[in-house]
């Protein structure tokens, strides 16, 4: 197997001397990726500010580290968007426990409540499709704070609320503020990580964000029984409005074309931290970047263009990861909406029971998302010592070459697994009544599959748009909960005629089929990359020649004007 990779490698990095052209100009397209091929047995120093560049002897040398902040940095940031992420997990959770008080206090059927439902997963879904784009364009720290604002605002509209169309519209405006908290965590880790150990960060961050599908319920069934509905509200509002001050006073802005690898002041107030000039990072400040610091802000520098989530969907290779992504997300969340209404109707649970049958839910989502960002650095790691050992010696490794799409996509084969049989074992006990610790139990696998599947393939999108990670993190959310809508939308109308049994037998049927977009993206994905790179450089090519004819028509006209 090794020989045979290694042949691979060889063939396509020195086929001829025009591919080794195309590879030194793919890695001149590709700065964000430039130290990819770092040795992978290193660790980050905890006393010290990473360096991560300079423990590449293979990538160009640099006198500023990739990112001034130290693990301990690190790790408080990503601690900060993982708190503000939880938000965006608990906010849908939280309220299933207290469908039934809802659908009594308005007195509307099972069907128009699950509307709120339905309209929280679209606008969850378009939410971060614009934020996304706004925050890769003016920052993350002000996107975070407006949005954490606007959470707050519709909380508290929430509490308030008396009448059920109030109840749909802030719902939506919930979802519209708080569902960009986690497409702006995976643009802040894409700012401060590179790929060797973004599987990690990214499987920590997706595991602690989803401690709110663990406690979100039984926190809501608890203070609906106890305080009322209402209540449930209140809490969020405080929780929302604490985490937003720690925000405006604490987190910095990470977008690297405004601050580069974090030592450049922002120009503008907004995105500048009240906290930023103290403490030990105050040494590495600078308000005027010297050439290298300007270069890397130009290059992370993109034109402004609001619909840049939408054209991210239509790149062929991302669709193939957005269809099984999706079905995969839509299985698990129409089973988190049926086992709050089948534990009551069919299992007589209370409401502090349903909570409590949730925690299932948020312990695998917890393991999922730490064990596969576990297994992706491993993986990385070996497919990373094989390409290393196949290139000729003296051959300069090129990230175009290197086999991202298998390193991510590879081990969902066993996420699928899970997920499919988890499913119908969901399906099939709720309708024969088998003792609720089996439905239960399958949740937690679902959860675990489904939080898995999605880690790896958003850790692969980032991978693929560095520069426009928040987009494409917005494009994953986007896609996801608009098909989850469209099946909460359906399914009871669905175990109505079908049975709840044959409804997630068909669901896991679906969920199968869209797996071999894996395999499509598996085959096909690194031919389309370096298409899309070859595409990306003719077209900057061509806009440097608009530039330097411009530049060579002025300078002849001032020759001409000074004869």
């Amino acid at each position: 197997m090794e020989k045979s990779i290694k042949s691979d490698y060889s063939q396509q990095d020195l086929k001829n001397p025009q591919d080794q052209h195309n590879t030194e100009t793919a890695q001149t397209a590709l700065p964000a990726e430039k130290s990819i091929f770092r040795d992978m047995d290193t660790d980050d120093d905890s006393s010290t500010i990473a360096s991560h560049d300079a423990e590449d002897s293979d990538s160009v040398e640099t006198k500023h580290p990739y990112t001034i902040y130290n693990i301990n940095c690190l790790h408080i940031m990503l601690a900060l968007v993982s708190f503000a992420g939880t938000m965006s997990s608990i906010s849908g959770p939280i309220y299933f426990p207290a469908l039934t008080e809802l659908q009594v206090y308005f007195n509307v059927t099972t069907e128009q409540i699950n509307i709120s439902v339905v309209v929280y997963s679209i606008f969850q879904g378009i939410g971060p499709a614009i934020w996304g784009t706004v925050s890769d364009i003016i920052g993350r720290r002000p996107v975070y704070i407006v949005c954490l604002a606007i959470y707050l605002g519709s909380n508290i509209g929430l509490a308030l609320t008396r009448w059920y169309w109030l109840l749909l519209v802030m719902r939506c405006i919930q979802a519209i503020g708080i569902s960009a908290a986690l497409a702006l965590g995976s643009g802040v880790l894409s700012d401060l990580t590179e790929r060797r150990n973004r599987g990690g960060y990214m499987g920590y961050f997706t595991g602690f964000t989803l401690l709110g599908n663990c406690f979100g319920p039984l926190i809501g069934g608890g203070l609906t029984q106890s305080l009322g509905w209402r209540s449930m509200f209140w809490f969020l509002a405080i929780y929302s409005g604490s985490t937003m001050v720690v925000f405006m006073l604490v987190f910095p802005e990470t977008k690297r074309s405004m601050c580069a690898n974090g030592s450049v002041v922002p120009k503008r107030w907004y995105n500048i931290a009240p906290t930023l000039h103290l403490g030990p990072l105050k040494s590495y400040l600078v308000t005027e970047p010297d050439e290298e610091l300007k270069e890397e802000m130009k290059k992370a520098t993109r034109k402004i263009n609001p619909f840049q989530t939408f054209m991210l969907a239509k790149e062929i290779e991302v669709l193939m990861i957005l269809i099984p992504n999706a079905m995969f997300y839509t299985a698990w969340f129409m089973a988190l909406t049926a086992q709050s209404t089948k534990l009551s109707s069919e299992y007589g649970f209370s409401t502090v029971k349903i909570g409590l049958s949730y925690l299932s839910n948020g312990a695998g989502c917890v393991v999922g998302s730490i064990a596969s960002g576990k297994l992706m650095n491993l993986y990385y790691a070996i497919l990373h010592k094989k390409y290393m050992g196949a290139l000729p010696k003296g051959a300069a490794p090129n990230p175009a070459h290197f086999p991202i799409h298998r390193a991510r996509l590879l081990l969902t084969f066993f996420f699928c697994l899970g997920q499919v049989v988890a499913t119908i074992i969901f399906g099939w006990t709720i309708q024969y009544k088998v003792h609720y610790i089996v439905p239960i139990l399958s949740v937690f696998l679902m959860s675990l599959a489904s939080t898995s599947f999605l880690n790896c393939s958003s850790t692969l999108l980032v991978d693929l748009f560095p520069t426009e990670s928040a987009s494409a993190a917005g494009c994953v959310n986007l896609t996801r909960c608009l098909t989850a809508a469209v099946g909460i939308a359906v399914q009871d109308k669905m175990m109505t005629a079908m049975g709840v049994g044959g409804c997630f037998t068909l669901v896991a049927g679906l969920c199968a089929l869209s797996y071999g977009c894996v395999g499509v993206a598996l085959k096909m994905g690194p031919r389309w990359s370096a298409k899309r790179f070859q595409k990306s450089n003719e077209k900057l090519k061509a806009e440097l020649e608009i530039v330097n004819d411009a530049i060579a028509g002025v300078v002849a006209e001032n020759d001409e004007k000074r004869l």
